[in-house]
């Protein structure tokens, strides 16, 4: 790995783990508050994360949603199964509760791909390969992903002890912001309606405080209950960073992909967890620290285990 590629991994992350620094600073300068941080997760949640996605999906070509092609169906596959089975070994294997083997397959499953894969994979793998990674994880994570680990989450917190039926849990869920609007948006997209500039805009404006907001708050969480190092939170550090990838690189080369291939699934499943685990263990009040805690190393990490990966698919 040269030294332009290891500086380019280093600008990407250097600025998630500043906005953290942030986060703790206001933290311990009694600025912002834990009651603060869920605050400001209520607004991503509400508005600056379905506003972010309704102004990127209506900037995404219908013809690209048409023409997704092999790395699609990869992706796709890498995706679901990042987060399926760690979830299910959690859940059935280690008989964790559903709340914590939720929370854990989605640090572990969701890759910050819509909060920096742009500026990690552009310069590696070309624009519009990244465009097309970005828009299928998007997908995938925002249509699938999100509203399964809801739907679970919201079954685990249920005061009621899950006496309400996994129906009741899903109509629930579908009425959310950050499902209804992906999947509206998705319907724009096909049906070719693109609505006028002066709505998408302000749309822009608020959704790029997403990724921003949601580490920030982060920071908040972290100053209050200091970084954790435990099995909890470094065991998916270590799956997310450095397992899936390597089983995705040992899959791909099983079944003869094309180094090109190779290198795109590989470095896209490589990118560190996202923030979004997060906003949801914020939303549901179970496991903020040890997941914020997850999110800050899986970051701190990337810089030695992504470039790791970029020279392994050189």
């Amino acid at each position: 790995m040269n030294t332009s590629t290891l500086t380019l991994i280093a600008s990407s992350i250097f600025p998630v783990l500043l906005t953290f620094a942030f986060g703790i600073l206001a933290g311990k300068w009694k600025h912002f508050s834990e009651a603060d941080a869920e605050k400001i997760n209520r607004l991503i949640l509400l508005y600056t994360l379905p506003l972010g996605l309704f102004f990127g999906m209506m900037h995404i070509p219908k013809q690209v949603l048409l023409g997704m092609g092999p790395q699609s169906f990869w992706l796709v596959l890498a995706l679901a199964l990042a987060y399926g089975i760690p979830w299910l070994v959690m859940r059935h294997l280690l008989r964790r509760g559903l709340a914590e083997s939720t929370l854990q397959a989605m640090v572990m499953g969701t890759p910050s791909i819509l909060f920096i894969g742009f500026p990690i994979l552009t310069p590696l793998l070309g624009p519009a390969p990244t465009t097309l990674l970005v828009v299928v994880s998007g997908l995938i994570q925002n249509l699938l992903v999100l509203p399964v680990t809801l739907v679970l989450m919201s079954m685990a917190t249920d005061p009621a002890g899950h006496a309400a039926s996994f129906t009741t849990h899903v109509k629930t869920v579908v009425k959310h912001p950050i499902v209804v609007v992906p999947a509206l948006s998705l319907l724009l997209v096909f049906l070719e309606i693109k609505p006028p500039e002066w709505l998408i805009q302000p749309a822009q404006l608020l959704g790029q405080a997403t990724g921003g907001l949601a580490i920030f708050s982060a920071g908040v969480v972290l100053q209050a209950r200091s970084i954790m190092f435990r099995p909890s939170t470094i065991y998916p550090v270590l799956v997310r960073n450095v397992l899936i990838p390597s089983l995705c690189f040992a899959g791909l080369k099983a079944f003869g992909a094309s180094p090109t291939l190779t290198r795109e699934i590989v470095l896209t499943m490589a990118i560190p967890t996202g923030s979004i685990a997060l906003v949801v263990a914020m939303k549901y009040k179970t496991m903020e620290g040890e997941v914020a805690s997850s999110v800050a190393l899986s970051t701190m990490a990337a810089l030695v285990t992504m470039g790791a990966f970029v020279a392994l698919t050189a």
